[in-house]
């Protein structure tokens, strides 16, 4: 027996999207209480939850497919009777490992040794650089300062 479930939010959506449920006669009062939950849960996370995978994956669909595989293994495993103490808290860490499986990670970067830098002595080429004397407009031995201090 499949069930059919259908969520839609921030312009992401998802119909038909069918699993496996378990045996007939467990699903009737189970099926329904876990689907209310699940939609009450989704009307509650899901714009704040597809924010979070957003700001991960910097990608819409990306954060979409991630906020409803969240979904759609928190539907699996209440399905299946585990108890999950913190839904938000749970959700939050199925979108991580959603997003840790969909984003590919970039190879390191192989080891290159730093160049030295060859710094060149001062010639009619190539002047010194300015020192402090020379940046400062008013030096204890310019006139200037006899003026400004006296």
């Amino acid at each position: 027996m499949t069930t059919q479930v259908g969520i839609e939010f921030s312009g992401c959506s998802v119909q038909n999207y069918s699993t496996m449920a378990p045996a007939p006669e467990a699903a009737s009062s189970v099926s329904r209480s876990i689907e209310d939950e699940i939609a009450q849960l989704h009307e509650r996370l899901a714009v704040e939850l597809h924010r979070y995978a957003l700001s991960i994956a910097r990608v819409h669909q990306i954060a979409c497919d991630a906020v409803q595989g969240a979904f759609l293994r928190y539907f699996v495993e209440r399905r299946y009777g585990r108890e999950i103490g913190d839904p938000r808290v749970w959700l939050y860490q199925a979108i991580r490992n959603e997003l840790s499986e969909r984003i590919p990670t970039r190879p390191a970067a192989p080891d290159t040794p730093r160049k030295k830098s060859k710094k060149k002595a001062a010639t009619a080429k190539n002047p010194p650089t300015a020192t402090a004397r020379s940046r400062n407009p008013v030096h204890r031995s310019s006139p200037a300062w006899d003026i400004l201090c006296n």
